[in-house]
Protein backbone atom coordinates (compact mmCIF):
# COMPACT_ATOMS: atom_id res chain seq x y z
CA UNK A 1 0.00 0.00 0.00
CA UNK A 2 1.26 3.54 -0.93
CA UNK A 3 1.42 6.24 1.81
CA UNK A 4 -0.40 8.69 -0.43
CA UNK A 5 -2.69 5.88 0.12
CA UNK A 6 -2.86 5.98 3.53
CA UNK A 7 -5.36 8.61 5.35
CA UNK A 8 -4.78 10.09 8.40
CA UNK A 9 -7.74 9.56 11.06
CA UNK A 10 -6.57 13.13 12.51
CA UNK A 11 -6.97 15.23 9.70
CA UNK A 12 -9.98 15.79 8.67
CA UNK A 13 -10.38 15.01 4.60
CA UNK A 14 -11.69 18.01 2.67
CA UNK A 15 -14.39 17.29 0.43
CA UNK A 16 -15.10 18.97 -2.74
CA UNK A 17 -18.56 20.24 -3.18
CA UNK A 18 -20.04 18.86 -6.39
CA UNK A 19 -22.28 21.95 -6.03
CA UNK A 20 -20.88 25.30 -7.43
CA UNK A 21 -22.26 28.24 -6.16
CA UNK A 22 -25.73 29.65 -8.18
CA UNK A 23 -24.23 32.21 -10.26
CA UNK A 24 -26.93 34.01 -12.12
CA UNK A 25 -24.89 34.18 -15.10
CA UNK A 26 -21.76 31.93 -16.04
CA UNK A 27 -18.91 33.76 -18.34
CA UNK A 28 -19.18 32.00 -21.80
CA UNK A 29 -23.28 32.03 -21.71
CA UNK A 30 -25.10 33.77 -24.48
CA UNK A 31 -26.75 37.25 -23.98
CA UNK A 32 -29.92 35.57 -24.40
CA UNK A 33 -29.26 33.34 -21.12
CA UNK A 34 -27.82 36.72 -19.45
CA UNK A 35 -31.00 38.45 -20.02
CA UNK A 36 -32.71 35.44 -18.18
CA UNK A 37 -30.26 35.15 -15.54
CA UNK A 38 -31.06 39.46 -14.69
CA UNK A 39 -34.26 38.89 -14.83
CA UNK A 40 -34.64 35.67 -12.16
CA UNK A 41 -32.15 38.29 -10.26
CA UNK A 42 -34.74 41.22 -10.36
CA UNK A 43 -37.64 39.12 -9.80
CA UNK A 44 -36.09 37.64 -6.44
CA UNK A 45 -34.69 41.08 -5.63
CA UNK A 46 -38.65 42.26 -5.58
CA UNK A 47 -39.53 38.96 -4.03
CA UNK A 48 -37.13 39.87 -0.96
CA UNK A 49 -37.95 43.32 -1.10
CA UNK A 50 -41.46 42.72 -1.19
CA UNK A 51 -41.43 40.14 1.86
CA UNK A 52 -39.24 42.90 3.88
CA UNK A 53 -42.18 45.25 3.08
CA UNK A 54 -45.20 43.27 4.58
CA UNK A 55 -43.15 41.78 7.21
CA UNK A 56 -42.44 45.68 8.66
CA UNK A 57 -45.56 47.17 7.89
CA UNK A 58 -48.36 44.60 9.44
CA UNK A 59 -48.62 40.60 10.36
CA UNK A 60 -51.62 40.34 8.78
CA UNK A 61 -49.88 41.58 5.08
CA UNK A 62 -47.55 39.21 6.09
CA UNK A 63 -50.10 36.37 5.75
CA UNK A 64 -51.41 37.63 2.07
CA UNK A 65 -47.91 37.90 1.52
CA UNK A 66 -47.11 33.71 2.53
CA UNK A 67 -50.53 33.21 -0.15
CA UNK A 68 -48.99 35.09 -2.98
CA UNK A 69 -50.62 38.42 -2.80
CA UNK A 70 -47.64 40.88 -2.87
CA UNK A 71 -47.67 44.67 -2.50
CA UNK A 72 -47.50 46.87 -5.04
CA UNK A 73 -46.08 50.05 -2.98
CA UNK A 74 -44.13 50.80 -0.15
CA UNK A 75 -47.59 51.15 1.81
CA UNK A 76 -49.39 48.52 3.62
CA UNK A 77 -51.57 46.15 1.46
CA UNK A 78 -55.09 47.31 1.03
CA UNK A 79 -57.51 44.44 1.87
CA UNK A 80 -61.28 45.11 0.66
CA UNK A 81 -64.07 45.46 3.75
CA UNK A 82 -66.91 43.48 2.00
CA UNK A 83 -70.57 44.73 3.48
CA UNK A 84 -73.81 41.93 2.09
CA UNK A 85 -76.12 45.23 1.87
CA UNK A 86 -79.35 42.48 1.94
CA UNK A 87 -77.86 41.01 5.71
CA UNK A 88 -77.77 44.75 6.62
CA UNK A 89 -81.21 46.06 5.27
CA UNK A 90 -82.92 43.34 3.10
CA UNK A 91 -84.49 42.98 -0.07
CA UNK A 92 -85.90 46.53 0.12
CA UNK A 93 -83.66 49.06 -0.65
CA UNK A 94 -86.02 52.59 -0.48
CA UNK A 95 -85.67 54.32 2.84
CA UNK A 96 -82.97 57.33 3.64
CA UNK A 97 -82.90 55.38 7.39
CA UNK A 98 -81.24 51.91 5.42
CA UNK A 99 -79.17 54.45 3.39
CA UNK A 100 -77.96 56.02 6.52
CA UNK A 101 -77.01 52.62 8.09
CA UNK A 102 -74.70 51.68 4.91
CA UNK A 103 -73.40 55.57 4.97
CA UNK A 104 -72.17 55.01 8.28
CA UNK A 105 -70.64 51.79 7.68
CA UNK A 106 -68.27 52.75 4.99
CA UNK A 107 -68.12 56.78 5.17
CA UNK A 108 -65.27 56.14 7.96
CA UNK A 109 -63.41 53.65 5.82
CA UNK A 110 -63.38 55.74 2.91
CA UNK A 111 -62.12 58.62 4.34
CA UNK A 112 -58.98 56.35 5.44
CA UNK A 113 -58.45 55.45 1.86
CA UNK A 114 -59.67 51.68 2.65
CA UNK A 115 -61.34 49.63 -0.05
CA UNK A 116 -65.11 48.56 0.29
CA UNK A 117 -67.49 46.40 -1.49
CA UNK A 118 -70.95 46.32 -1.13
CA UNK A 119 -72.81 43.14 -2.36
CA UNK A 120 -76.31 43.61 -3.11
CA UNK A 121 -77.18 39.80 -3.87
CA UNK A 122 -80.50 38.73 -3.35
CA UNK A 123 -81.47 42.61 -3.00
CA UNK A 124 -84.53 43.22 -4.89
CA UNK A 125 -86.02 46.55 -5.38
CA UNK A 126 -83.87 49.79 -4.98
CA UNK A 127 -85.22 53.59 -5.07
CA UNK A 128 -83.13 56.55 -5.05
CA UNK A 129 -83.55 57.87 -1.81
CA UNK A 130 -81.67 54.67 -0.02
CA UNK A 131 -79.04 55.73 -2.84
CA UNK A 132 -78.66 59.04 -1.70
CA UNK A 133 -77.94 58.67 1.47
CA UNK A 134 -75.92 55.34 1.14
CA UNK A 135 -73.36 56.94 -1.63
CA UNK A 136 -74.49 59.99 -2.70
CA UNK A 137 -73.44 62.27 0.75
CA UNK A 138 -70.52 59.97 0.85
CA UNK A 139 -69.37 62.69 -2.33
CA UNK A 140 -69.73 65.87 0.54
CA UNK A 141 -66.52 64.27 1.54
CA UNK A 142 -64.43 62.40 -1.08
CA UNK A 143 -63.59 63.09 -4.09
CA UNK A 144 -65.66 61.26 -6.72
CA UNK A 145 -62.29 60.15 -8.33
CA UNK A 146 -61.24 58.66 -4.97
CA UNK A 147 -64.49 57.35 -4.32
CA UNK A 148 -64.21 55.30 -8.19
CA UNK A 149 -61.62 53.30 -7.21
CA UNK A 150 -62.27 52.78 -3.71
CA UNK A 151 -66.21 51.86 -3.69
CA UNK A 152 -67.07 48.47 -5.42
CA UNK A 153 -70.61 47.68 -6.08
CA UNK A 154 -71.15 43.87 -7.32
CA UNK A 155 -74.30 42.10 -7.61
CA UNK A 156 -76.47 45.05 -8.67
CA UNK A 157 -79.38 44.36 -11.04
CA UNK A 158 -79.16 47.16 -13.92
CA UNK A 159 -81.81 49.20 -12.81
CA UNK A 160 -80.23 49.79 -9.53
CA UNK A 161 -77.20 50.68 -11.56
CA UNK A 162 -78.83 52.98 -13.37
CA UNK A 163 -79.97 54.70 -10.34
CA UNK A 164 -77.12 54.88 -8.43
CA UNK A 165 -74.96 56.46 -11.78
CA UNK A 166 -77.69 59.19 -11.33
CA UNK A 167 -77.47 59.59 -8.13
CA UNK A 168 -73.73 60.13 -8.17
CA UNK A 169 -73.54 62.52 -10.79
CA UNK A 170 -76.81 64.57 -9.36
CA UNK A 171 -74.28 64.30 -5.93
CA UNK A 172 -70.98 65.05 -7.36
CA UNK A 173 -72.67 68.61 -9.21
CA UNK A 174 -74.58 69.03 -5.48
CA UNK A 175 -71.54 68.93 -3.70
CA UNK A 176 -69.31 71.32 -6.11
CA UNK A 177 -71.02 74.00 -7.15
CA UNK A 178 -72.26 76.00 -4.50
CA UNK A 179 -74.47 77.96 -6.18
CA UNK A 180 -76.75 74.67 -7.36
CA UNK A 181 -76.56 73.58 -4.16
CA UNK A 182 -78.05 76.73 -2.36
CA UNK A 183 -80.88 77.49 -4.77
CA UNK A 184 -81.84 73.37 -4.75
CA UNK A 185 -81.96 73.76 -0.70
CA UNK A 186 -84.25 76.60 -1.47
CA UNK A 187 -86.66 74.72 -3.40
CA UNK A 188 -86.37 72.28 -1.35
CA UNK A 189 -87.36 73.94 1.79
CA UNK A 190 -89.79 75.99 0.00
CA UNK A 191 -92.01 72.78 -1.34
CA UNK A 192 -91.70 71.08 2.29
CA UNK A 193 -93.06 74.27 3.77
CA UNK A 194 -96.38 74.03 1.22
CA UNK A 195 -97.18 70.09 2.93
Amino acid sequence: MAVADKVNPWIPEKKKSSQRSQLAYLPGQDSNEMNKANLKNKLYWNYLNAKKRVSENNTDNFLLFKRGILPTSNSQVKVSTQYEVFAIVGKNCITVNDGQKIYDLVHSQLQANQPVELDFAGVEIFAAPFFNFAIGQLLKDIQPENLSKLLKISNLRPLGSQIVSLVIENSKRYYSDPIFRNRLDQVINEKSNHL
